[in-house]
């Protein structure tokens, strides 16, 4: 039985061989779109999706001191309690909506702060 997104050609063994299916189909008289996968604007409506549900996550923050110029932060997963260590250039990038490396979207907060804040300025 042909599989949905190639007709008529067999179902390749590994996904490494997804080219030659391109390749034959070609050959056949058929389009390449019919090889296609779903379409990116899915995956991106998925994602938006998610940043809307994002979880609040409160960060410690330190002030800029002596040769350290960025303002960094530790961010603590309320998800998955990984901590994360983030920088920014300016204290207002520090704040906003962004996904951590642990794939989980987050608001960024600042619980506390660290350090004097006159000094950095």
């Amino acid at each position: 039985m042909p599989p949905d997104n190639v007709k008529g050609a067999p179902r390749a063994a590994e996904p490494g061989k997804r080219r030659h299916h391109i390749a034959a189909a070609a050959k056949q008289g058929e389009s390449a779109l019919s090889v296609a996968r779903r379409p990116v604007k899915a995956r991106r409506q998925r994602s938006a999706k998610r940043r809307e549900v994002a979880l609040t996550c409160r960060v410690s923050l330190l002030v800029p001191s002596g040769r350290r110029t960025k303002w960094w932060y530790l961010a603590t997963c309320p998800a998955c309690g990984a901590p994360h260590l983030g920088r920014a250039r300016e204290l207002a990038d520090v704040t906003g909506t962004r996904r951590l490396p642990c794939h989980h979207w987050v608001t960024i907060v600042v619980a506390r702060t660290y350090g004097r804040a006159e000094a950095a300025a």
